[in-house]
């Protein structure tokens, strides 16, 4: 059926006359097509809840819970309701170890196949020869990139070891494509895309469901992201979900629809952010590193106000101006036939309107001094954030910065937790991230004052050990165990066709960025060009004491817990 030719149908029906047998998925130990739900640059150490556990912002799914983040962090958390901007980024997807998440934001986001040197499965090549310099692996993904005639990128890889289809769609729109005022519509359409569309108007999870699938999406500042991991006999069926929806979303989009999602996403901030202890943080910390009228200003889940008086015509206008075949990239790996598989995205998305191109956003930023606030919240314990701007996602410093705050605070032999946690004991906990952002980053580190401690004691750890990695750089092993560690993250995201972080995703979150689907190789590469002196000099440039904002939430009513000449923000 032609996308131009639609008609109203029982699209479970319609399927399952063509062969689809929603009890015929195939089940194999092996299959992990969904990616278990690991995210990883911007997204990396946050919770199950929508933020990351060190008060980062993180990206919203369709589940109310952050998405992928930085390109090396992935969580296994349930999906949760972080549409606000994942935190981090740098790899589409989660891994398990601190310092992995916080890479998955989009640097190394979606998988690719990997082949050790001596062959056989990359992951265990690179546990089993931790000692082996990361160079010996090699990444290869073999994949084609077409556009159609309205300028849809698709991208295919063929991955024949399961019965399953992974299909991944990106639109490159998030939450810094908003305005002030108008904050909120890239998360908020996140939602309405599974209320159905015009074909198909009684929700988008059952007719999947039904066929065996396992989906969702995600939403933060630069791209929004749906998926589907479908038994392989299903494949039509989720494209023409995924058609209708781009094409036929509004005709079904109705008032009753919008103010019921508007409401579950009100309650989504309030459950995630402002009755979660620590959860305003993110939007303080934005808030204070970024201009008002900058883009990264406000965090994915937007703003109450905002929410509250937006306007079903103005998301209307909103969606015709990002969701549209010129501004998405789709992305299909499993059990395909290429050629077949081109020929449906053909029927299904190619009379799609094209929409108009939409000009990349361009914002610049710097932080004056340093920028001393604090707020009161319901927490037992102070908590100290202290944050930097940095480069973005791919630009020079982003990798040396991704394994600099790795090695300050992630692990129990970084440097930060063996002095605070370990040794002086003045710290319940520590933790760093560098998250990459498109146009910019900023690096972070987040620590929780013991009782009986102040967090004008943590500060000043923080700041002697961030002086003396500027000033004397990292050790030989230092830079080496990051090397093996990213390595081993960035195989680890490889092992799924499919979900946050799988090879889908990280072939469209290269195409989307980077307009390169084909930069495995090249940011892993990033990773192994690291320095001693490389590193070294991006910390002493980046994270320089006199330019960057510390924070400090304190319980209610100790605001003399906050660190010393710290004044009151709103957060409200």
């Amino acid at each position: 059926m032609h996308a131009g030719a639609r008609h109203e149908l029982d699209a479970p029906s319609r399927f399952a006359a063509a062969g689809v047998d929603c009890r015929s998925v195939p089940r194999h130990p092996d299959c992990a097509g969904a990616g278990s739900g690991r995210r990883g640059p911007g997204e990396g150490r946050r919770d199950c809840h929508g933020g990351d556990v060190a008060g980062r912002a993180g990206d919203e799914n369709r589940y109310g819970g952050s998405a992928a983040r930085r390109v090396g962090r992935r969580g296994g958390c349930a999906p949760e309701v972080r549409h606000v901007e994942r935190r981090g980024v740098r790899v589409y997807g989660r891994l398990a170890p601190e310092g992995a998440r916080r890479r998955a934001h989009g640097l190394l986001s979606d998988g690719e196949e990997v082949v050790a040197a001596e062959g056989g499965h990359a992951g265990q090549s690179v546990l089993r020869n931790l000692d082996a310099h990361v160079r010996r692996v090699q990444v290869r993904l073999a994949f084609t990139k077409h556009t159609l005639d309205n300028g849809l990128d698709v991208l295919l890889h063929q991955d024949r070891g399961c019965p399953i289809v992974a299909v991944n769609l990106w639109y490159h729109v998030g939450s810094k494509n908003e305005q002030p005022g108008h904050t909120g519509f890239a998360h908020l359409f996140e939602h309405l895309m599974f209320e159905g569309s015009q074909h198909y108007d009684r929700g988008y999870f059952q007719p999947l469901q039904g066929a065996g699938a396992t989906l969702n999406g995600s939403t933060n500042a630069d791209r929004t992201n749906y998926w589907e991991v479908v038994p392989a006999n299903a494949l039509e069926l989720a494209l023409w979900m995924e058609s209708d929806r781009m094409g036929y979303l509004l005709p079904a989009l109705t008032d009753a629809k919008f103010s019921n999602q508007r409401d579950v996403v009100l309650n989504e901030r309030r459950q995630n952010y402002e009755n979660r202890p620590y959860g305003l943080a993110p939007m303080a910390l934005l808030a204070a590193l970024y201009p008002p009228d900058h883009p990264y200003h406000w965090t994915t889940i937007g703003e109450i106000a905002d929410l509250n008086t937006v306007r079903l015509d103005e998301v209307q206008a909103f969606f015709r101006r990002y969701y549209h075949p010129a501004n998405a990239s789709i992305a299909l790996a499993g059990d395909i036939d290429l050629d077949d598989a081109l020929g449906l995205v053909r029927t299904y998305f190619e009379d799609i309107d094209a929409g108009d191109r939409v000009v990349p956003v361009v914002a610049a930023a710097a932080l004056s001094g340093d920028i001393r606030i604090f707020f009161e919240d319901r927490v037992e314990l102070p908590r100290l954030y202290v944050a930097w701007l940095t480069p973005a996602m791919f630009a020079d410093g982003d990798a040396d910065l991704d394994l600099g705050t790795d090695l300050l605070a992630n692990g129990k032999t970084s440097r930060l937790y063996r002095r605070l946690v370990f040794e002086e004991r003045i710290a319940t906990d520590v933790s760093a991230a560098q998250n990459s952002r498109e146009i910019a980053g900023y690096a972070q580190i987040t620590a929780t004052a013991a009782p009986g401690h102040t967090l004008g004691e943590i500060e000043q750890v923080i700041l002697e050990e961030v002086t003396r990695l500027a000033a004397g750089g990292p050790s030989d092993d230092e830079i080496e165990r990051g090397r093996v560690q990213a390595e081993a993250q960035f195989m680890y995201r490889l092992q799924t066709v499919g979900g946050f972080g799988g090879k889908s995703d990280q072939l469209n979150a290269y195409n989307v960025f980077l307009g390169d689907p084909e930069y495995f190789e090249r940011d892993l590469a990033r990773y192994h060009d690291v320095t001693s002196q490389s590193l070294q000099e991006t910390v002493a440039h980046y994270l320089d004491p006199a330019h960057r904002v510390t924070l400090s939430i304190v319980p209610r009513g100790r605001a003399t817990l906050a660190a010393p000449d710290s004044s009151p923000t709103d957060v409200s």
